[in-house]
C-alpha cells in the first residue's frame, strides 16, 4: 500500500470521525488544513464534501440537498440500503451532476434521464 493511499485513508478517517462527533445543531462547515469540509445529515445518510476556500458553503449545501432530492426521486425515499445495493446507479446520478469536481447539472430530470433509458431498456429485455 502506497504512502498516498495510507494518507488518504487516514484523512477520510479523521474527517468522518469529526463529522460524527459534531452535534446535529452545530454548523455544517469545518476547516481542515487547507480546505473546508461541508456536510449534511439526512436521516441515516451523511453527505460529506471537501472543497477549497473559494467555494460558497451555502451553494455546496444546496447542491447536497439537490443530490438527496434526486436520489429520492429515483429511489423513492432514499436510504442507505438503496445506495448500498445500487451503488452503480448512485454513481451514475452523481456522474451526471458532477464532472471533474465541478457541478454541471442541477436539473433532476436531466440527471435521471440516462438511468430512465437504461431502466426502460432493461425492462424491455425481460
Amino acid at each position: 500500500m502506497g504512502a498516498t493511499l495510507r494518507l488518504k485513508r487516514w484523512l477520510i478517517l479523521i474527517i468522518v470521525f469529526a463529522v460524527f462527533v459534531f452535534p446535529m445543531w452545530q454548523c455544517s462547515f469545518m476547516e481542515y488544513k487547507h480546505f473546508r469540509v461541508i456536510y449534511r445529515r439526512y436521516a441515516s445518510l451523511y453527505f460529506i464534501l471537501g472543497v477549497d476556500s473559494t467555494e460558497n458553503e451555502l451553494a455546496v449545501l444546496e447542491f447536497i440537498h439537490n443530490v438527496v432530492e434526486t436520489f429520492d426521486r429515483y429511489f423513492n425515499n432514499v436510504c442507505e440500503l438503496d445506495i448500498m445495493f445500487n451503488l452503480e446507479k448512485a454513481h451514475m446520478i452523481l456522474d451526471e451532476m458532477v464532472m471533474s469536481g465541478e457541478i454541471v447539472e442541477t436539473n433532476k430530470a436531466r440527471a435521471l434521464a440516462p438511468l430512465a433509458v437504461m431502466d426502460q431498456a432493461a425492462s424491455q429485455g425481460r
